[in-house]
This record gives structure tokens, C-alpha cells and sequence, in this order.
């Protein structure tokens, strides 16, 4: 199947992708582990206000953190066709045109 219709399908889904290399899926597992021990420690810590303005600061974190992945998607993915066109463009530097 082409990368198209996997996409078209659902099949490529870019906000559900893992970590394919196991160092780097150990170092974010680490971290995450991290974040999490802390979070709950903050959690216990804080009284009642305290909690549900953490708890509401989280929730914006999550929201910007949405939206610049989602925006890092879509600059990455122009930049990636803007260099597919240049590749395929005439040269016009006046260097000799490459034969593929």
C-alpha cells in the first residue's frame, strides 16, 4: 500500500508514533518516570487551591504542548515538500543538471 492511502486510512497516525530505538525509549521512559514522581509528590504537597491551580496549570501545559507538536508537524512537513520540489526543479544556478 502506498504511504498515501496508509494515511488516508488511518494507518499512519503521527501523534500515536513510539520510540523505535531503545535508548531513546528508555531515556523518555525516564524522564516520564520522573515527571510522574514528582508531579505526585507536588500533588500530596500542595493544599486544595494550590492543587487545582497546579492542576489547571497542567492542563494549559498539556493544551500548548499540543499545539506546538501540532504546528512542528505541519512546518516539517512543508519544509520537507518545499525541498522535494527543489529536487525536482530545474537548476538554476548554472551548475550542469544532474541525470537520475
Amino acid at each position: 500500500m502506498s504511504v498515501l492511502k496508509d494515511f488516508y486510512y488511518g494507518n499512519i497516525c503521527p501523534i500515536d508514533r513510539s520510540y523505535a530505538c531503545s535508548a531513546e525509549k528508555k531515556a523518555y521512559t525516564n524522564l516520564l518516570n520522573q515527571q510522574e514522581r514528582i508531579r505526585t509528590q507536588l500533588c500530596s504537597d500542595l493544599d486544595n487551591k494550590q492543587l487545582q491551580d497546579f492542576q489547571t496549570y497542567c492542563s494549559l501545559q498539556t493544551e500548548l504542548n499540543l499545539a506546538e507538536q501540532e504546528d512542528l508537524f505541519l512546518y516539517a512537513f512543508r519544509l520537507g515538500a518545499r525541498w522535494e520540489r527543489e529536487l525536482f526543479s530545474e537548476r538554476k544556478d548554472g551548475l550542469t543538471e544532474e541525470k537520475f
